[in-house]
């Protein structure tokens, strides 16, 4: 209804699992917007801090295909002193660094950059890169 009045867009809140097979028919024949289980979202977001328990935040973009995380490098890290070029043969994973911030500066670091206890890392990659 609110379509037919000229909303632009409308957005749907379905509690019930047993209407997720429906979702395309409520896109296309009840014209949603969006769709939103919020139990749902409220467990994954659960599962996606669960499974980066040092991250200090996690940011889940293109439909949960990328990640962009923020990592505090604490003193007793390996990391300390390894140069991001160097970072693939440890983490043995395809991942970006691509800001660090340390004391309110933050940097786009080149392959060079050692990283040191006290930076924030930020790092993009696949969900499957972080697990």
């Amino acid at each position: 209804m609110a379509k037919k009045i000229g909303t632009r867009h409308t957005i749907a809140r379905v509690r019930n699992p047993d209407y997720s097979s429906q979702r395309d028919f409520m896109r296309n024949q009840l014209g949603f917007s969006m769709i939103v289980n919020p139990e749902l979202e409220a467990a994954n977001e659960i599962r996606r801090v669960l499974s980066f328990p040092s991250a200090v935040k996690v940011d889940t973009f293109s439909r949960g295909k990328v990640e962009l995380a923020e990592f505090f490098v604490e003193d007793h890290s390996r990391l300390n002193g390894v140069e991001l070029n160097q970072l693939h043969k440890i983490t043995k994973t395809n991942i970006l660094v691509c800001a660090v911030s340390h004391n309110e500066d933050v940097i786009i670091p080149d392959g060079n950059y050692a990283i040191k206890p006290g930076n924030h890392l930020y790092i993009t990659g696949t969900h499957q890169d972080f697990i």
